[in-house]
């Protein structure tokens, strides 16, 4: 899997308030793919248009949790939406955080 246009992705997250530059994009995904950063998946699936969604639970570098949601379209996925966790998902994600320490 590879995302190929960061500058794209961080113009996402600029817009959902999430202030990273380019290369700290880089180094979020980077350090994801190579199971560096913990991050929490979860899949969901859209019955009325049959698409297969993967959302990232992680934190940025500066600790701000976040929600990656990316369509899956194998062998590839599109990133479709970023965005800060609410209140009641960071209250979730940190539980999880807690018994997830690996």
């Amino acid at each position: 899997m590879a995302i190929l246009y960061y500058w794209a992705l961080q113009k996402m997250m600029a817009k959902a308030n999430i202030r990273l530059t380019v290369d700290q994009v880089d180094a979020l995904i980077g350090e994801w793919l190579a199971g560096q950063r913990r991050v929490w998946p979860s899949r969901s699936h859209d019955a009325a248009t049959g698409w297969s969604f993967l959302h990232l639970w992680m934190r940025t570098q500066t600790g701000q949790p976040i929600q990656v949601t990316a369509r899956v379209m194998t062998p590839a996925i599109t990133v479709t939406d970023v965005r800060p966790l609410t209140v009641a998902q960071i209250a979730e994600f940190e539980q999880w955080e807690e018994t997830h320490n690996d």
